[in-house]
């Protein structure tokens, strides 16, 4: 966001550097959505200037990056997954969740590919999932979001029964 071309000279001065943005950013906002992380890994340098330009008490939301969750859908992730890992240590707590958005293309199939993943992370994170578009119709009976004619699965099914550990792990603050 600290980079959105629209914001400078609106809300951010259009004289700062791209170095300064962030800090600017940070004046205005407690959080952000760090989707340049899907494209590629920060260096560790560039996120330690992310911690030097936040206070401690402002917040990350950081995607996975593609590789681990598109290319190779969760399976064989290890070492991407610890580099990573690795590259936002600087963040500490700043790193409030890590964001697994899912391929377009993630269906019921793939389910226990995800449940699997979910029980190899770490525990020293908040984690958020997001699935294609007709994901948030896999919840459980009676879910306002849920719609019987637009889903994949049969009527009924409990996706929290196939994925334990996803409803505990959204459901943290």
């Amino acid at each position: 966001m600290w980079t959105y071309a629209p914001w400078q000279g609106r809300y951010l001065p259009r004289s700062l550097s791209p170095r300064d943005r962030l800090r600017a950013y940070a004046t205005l906002c407690n959080a952000v959505e760090g989707n340049t992380t899907f494209y590629a890994t920060p260096t560790l340098g560039t996120v330690k200037s992310w911690a030097e330009q936040t206070a401690p008490d402002f917040r990350f939301v950081l995607k996975l990056p593609k590789p681990i969750t598109h290319e190779r859908r969760l399976a064989d992730v290890g070492d991407p997954l610890r580099a990573f890992l690795a590259a936002i240590e600087p963040l500490g707590r700043r790193a409030h969740a890590l964001w697994i958005q899912l391929p377009p293309s993630f269906s019921p199939a793939d389910l226990g590919a995800l449940a699997g993943f979910l029980r190899r992370l770490p525990q020293g994170y908040r984690y958020c999932v997001e699935g294609p578009a007709d994901f948030t119709t896999m919840c459980e009976p009676g879910c306002p979001r849920s719609s019987p004619s637009r889903s994949r699965f049969s009527p009924g099914r409990r996706v929290s029964s196939e994925v334990p550990r996803l409803r505990r792990v959204s459901a943290r603050t």
